[in-house]
């Protein structure tokens, strides 16, 4: 693609672009204002004085909100996580905010140059379905999409008229797509990974280093601080000295309260038979979903290795799937003869069914746009190689019968009504427009008090208690399915104990100390010695065990947990990267002194057999690194406005 844009550019141009690239990444960058036409005069972000509306904040927080959903319903706990590890918010406002700006900067770096996608371009990419699906999701649905030539126009007039956007709008937001693309696409073209770094990563990763440790045991030195006595005048300096610093001893704000449970039962909530069942009908593709849909394939591999370069292959892959398209029938014959997928070639390429998420990202999507049996897709680069598949069978989604799962809807739906409920009649409480004791009859509420807590309790009702300003007002919050009403009836304020309530402890807390300063002592003057002296000397010397474990790789992952399960600084010990070098490190009060004994040679088989792995994990990283500092330094060097007001309100 970048190739192909490439030529299209005036030469003097594509230079000075590089140039302002350059000079965005140093920091002095400077964007000219550019105005741009607006539908609406609701905005809720502008930068540089350009509006961006909140119709398109609207329109990228649901989107974003229903790829969580997805994202929920495929991997449940672990979708924050994931959204996390993709240095994106769970909060779908924060990620439309966030990627609205960092778009409109990008435009607006593009518009600078000048930078146009050629109509012929913008034809070529709308007719390929994966780039649809990578890039114009937002805009394109599944169901108008051609798995041969890309988008179905009658079909996509449709779609646009009934959510009343303008064709010259959707073009408007292709050209934008596409202009952020390339750019990031000339920005990735800069990328260049040098042979020596990759070969850094497969010695920090693959070669077995050995390494010899001094322990340094703080339970040692907390029994020889303590053979030194401490009078009462050195413990009262003590004393003073932490209080003055951090008021290590002061004994927090405390307060006591009364609390009453409230619930769906007291309260007689009900909740009618179709308001369910309309319920169910409304959620059930988000909420109900059995057994997401599933796909059947099969598929030709044609690998690139060290002497077949990617682009043969994918020529290659191409030629092949012309053959294919004019002769479906043929699929399987071919794969058994070229297929190089040995579990799966001799099958004819059949995979058994799978759901979205089991493969490849590029694959999965393919799989899942082909619209028949029978169809086979455009080349796709994977991993593995470039792939050709054809869609064998689908299996619809399957959705929980509204029978077995009646009884929870239900239960949501009252717990909603009461807690709407709840929440009117307990802020009536808390204003004084309906007393406790009418509430309370009224919905047979439980009592119990509470005992004095201090504000690092944090349980819910303890955040309630300390959110209520003064003693006897009442405050109240909802906590799944039970609302509670809660009063302050005492508060203390914070005080300092006298020395003698707190003799023990401050005893205990200077011989810590004094431990902590015997210990880092020693290992400060062993790491020193370390450099030239035996250091199984040096383990007599300060009666530190010396530990020696196997030679351990960084890639092996069961032997990395096996060390930080026995208490290693491990992350400590792979942080030294040359033979003799020493490094201290501490795992929770003991102290360690590291030094890298040995590093296995260099194994050029295994290097060439991981380099590929390596330099795309390593293109992965580092093309992430850069996208991200240049639109970091965009940002810094921009003027952005935020409406919080719109922000605050948006649901």
């Amino acid at each position: 693609m970048i190739i192909a844009i490439r030529k299209s550019f005036k030469s003097n141009t594509y230079k000075i672009f590089l140039w302002l690239v350059i000079l965005a990444l140093a920091g002095v960058f400077s964007i000219p204002q550019l105005i741009r036409d607006m539908h609406t005069s609701d905005w809720i972000a502008q930068i540089n004085g350009s509006k961006v509306s909140y119709a398109e904040f609207i329109f990228r927080a649901r989107s974003q909100e229903a790829r969580i959903q997805m994202l929920r319903q495929q991997y449940g706990q672990l979708a924050d996580m994931l959204l996390q590890s993709l240095g994106a918010s769970a909060d779908p406002r924060i990620f439309a905010l966030e990627s609205l700006i960092r778009d409109e900067l990008l435009i607006q770096v593009a518009r600078s140059m000048k930078l146009r996608v050629s109509p012929a371009f913008v034809t070529e990419k709308l007719a390929s379905p994966l780039f649809i699906q990578q890039e114009l999701s937002d805009l394109v649905p599944m169901f108008v999409l051609d798995p041969y030539h890309g988008i179905n126009t009658q079909a996509l007039r449709a779609y646009l008229q009934r959510m009343r956007i303008s064709m010259s709008d959707f073009e408007r937001k292709v050209d934008q797509v596409l202009e952020r693309r390339t750019l990031l696409d000339i920005l990735d073209g800069a990328l260049y990974i040098p042979d020596f770094v990759v070969k850094e990563r497969y010695q920090e990763e693959y070669l077995a280093k050995s390494y010899s440790l001094l322990h340094f045991n703080f339970g040692n030195y907390r029994t020889k601080a303590q053979q030194a006595p401490v009078g009462d005048e050195q413990l009262k300096e003590f004393f003073e000295q932490k209080n003055n610093a951090s008021k290590q001893y002061w004994m927090p704000e405390q307060r006591a309260g009364k609390i009453w449970e409230f619930g769906t039962g007291s309260y007689g909530v009900a909740v009618d038979e179709d308001i369910i069942t309309s319920y169910y009908h409304e959620h059930k593709k988000s909420e109900f979903l059995e057994e997401g849909p599933q796909v059947q394939i099969r598929h030709i591999l044609l690998k690139a290795d060290h002497d077949t370069s990617m682009q043969s292959v994918y020529e290659k892959a191409q030629k092949l799937r012309a053959e294919l398209v004019n002769s479906p029938a043929i699929f399987a014959e071919k794969a058994r003869e070229v297929s190089q997928d040995e579990a799966t070639a001799q099958q004819g390429g059949l995979m058994p069914f799978f759901s979205r998420g089991t493969h490849h990202k590029a694959l999965d999507r393919a799989a899942f746009l082909l619209q028949n049996d029978g169809d086979i897709s455009e080349v796709i680069v994977t991993d593995a190689g470039a792939e050709i598949i054809q869609r064998v069978s689908k299996k619809s989604a399957t959705y929980k019968p509204l029978k077995s799962v009646y009884k929870d809807i239900e239960k949501k739906l009252k717990s909603k009504k009461f807690k709407e409920q709840f929440a009117q009649e307990a802020q009536k409480a808390v204003s004084g427009e309906l007393s406790v004791d009418q509430l309370v009859k009224k919905t047979a509420g439980s009592a119990r008090d509470i005992a004095l807590v201090s504000r690092d309790d944090s349980s819910a009702h303890n955040k309630a208690l300390f959110k209520i300003k003064q003693q006897g007002d009442y405050g109240f919050y909802v906590d799944g399915d039970k609302g509670y009403l809660i009063q302050l009836v005492t508060l203390t304020k914070p005080y300092l104990p006298s020395f003698e309530s707190l003799k023990d402890v401050i005893s205990q807390d200077y011989y810590q100390e004094k431990a902590s300063e015997l210990l880092q002592q020693d290992m400060e003057r062993a790491k020193e010695l370390a450099k030239t002296d035996d250091i199984a000397q040096l383990a007599k010397k300060f009666s530190a065990p010396l530990k020696t474990p196997s030679a351990i790789k960084k890639s092996d992952a069961e032997e990395v947990a096996r060390l930080q399960k026995e208490g290693l600084p491990v992350d400590a010990m792979f942080s030294i990267s040359a033979q003799g070098d020493i490094a201290e490190a501490k795992v929770d009060l003991d102290g360690f002194i590291i030094r890298l004994d040995a590093i296995a040679p260099f194994d050029n088989d295994e290097f060439a057999h991981e380099k590929d792995k390596l330099k795309k994990q390593l293109q992965s990283e580092y093309r992430r690194l850069l996208g991200a500092g240049f639109v970091a330094s965009l940002s810094r060097n921009a003027t952005i406005k935020v409406n919080e007001s719109l922000l605050t309100t948006a649901k």
